[in-house]
């Protein structure tokens, strides 16, 4: 005899995976956000140790764009591209297809946790 499957579980289980997201797309708004988020970190130790020269800040830009590059923000705008995508990503994460759809469709509840997520 074959048991019964319980509803309940079932629908915890599933309500509990993540949404699948491509991959390759995932990775690489990823290793941006890295980049991004030691650029900032490095940016804020700088300003608490007083280093204030606008050469030190290009020096850490050009640290985070060499990075995106790296992760594949390749031609034109990186750190705009890369920004991009990261809202997308974020967009697909609460079920949409993009930023675009979220801006338009989004309920109370799914853009109060976009403002909560990484930017």
């Amino acid at each position: 005899m074959v048991p019964l499957i319980n509803i309940t579980m079932l629908l915890a289980l599933l309500i509990s995976q993540p949404i699948s997201i491509d991959n390759a797309f995932e990775t690489k708004v990823m290793a941006g956000r890295d980049a991004v988020t030691k650029f900032r970190i490095l940016h804020t130790e700088m300003y608490k140790k007083g280093i204030r020269t606008s050469r030190e800040e290009f020096r850490l830009l050009g640290i985070m764009t060499w990075e995106l590059s790296e992760a594949g923000y390749t031609k034109g705008n990186k750190i705009t591209k890369f920004f991009r995508s990261s809202e997308n990503l974020n967009a697909k994460q609460l079920g949409y297809e993009d930023k675009n759809e979220l801006d338009k469709d989004a309920s109370i509840s799914d853009m109060s946790d976009y403002l909560n997520m990484w930017k």
